[in-house]
């Protein structure tokens, strides 16, 4: 079975980095708070992170069930497409549970996301 994020929700066929999956209810302007020196998100640390490992060790790939944007993975997947195992929406454990015994018996070291 194949599915397709967003399929038959215009707006969200139309969001093609994620889908609308990190669509939020939007603020009306007068309830909007004073501008605030911007301070890194959890996942734009957590992507330099894993930039980061990728690059001091080459035997590290990401697991990941897509939506690389509001997960953080899209730039490792960027730099090391190689290292990328995007298996899609999967709530069954035993899939990833899987995938990680096998490549961690093969000598990588598996993130998931």
């Amino acid at each position: 079975m194949v599915t397709v994020k967003g399929k038959g929700y215009g707006l969200a066929e139309a969001d093609e980095a994620d889908r609308l999956h990190a669509v939020s209810c939007p603020t009306p302007p007068e309830r909007l708070p004073r501008q605030r020196p911007a301070k890194p998100s959890w996942t734009s640390v957590f992507s330099r992170a894993l930039l980061e490992l990728g690059e001091a060790d080459e035997a590290l790939v990401v697991i990941t069930a897509a939506m690389g944007g509001p997960t953080g993975w899209k730039p490792f997947a960027e730099k090391f497409p190689d290292r990328l195992c995007e298996h899609g929406v999967v709530y069954a454990v035993s899939l990833e549970t899987a995938r990680v015994s096998l490549l961690s018996v093969r000598g990588v070291t598996p993130r998931t996301g």
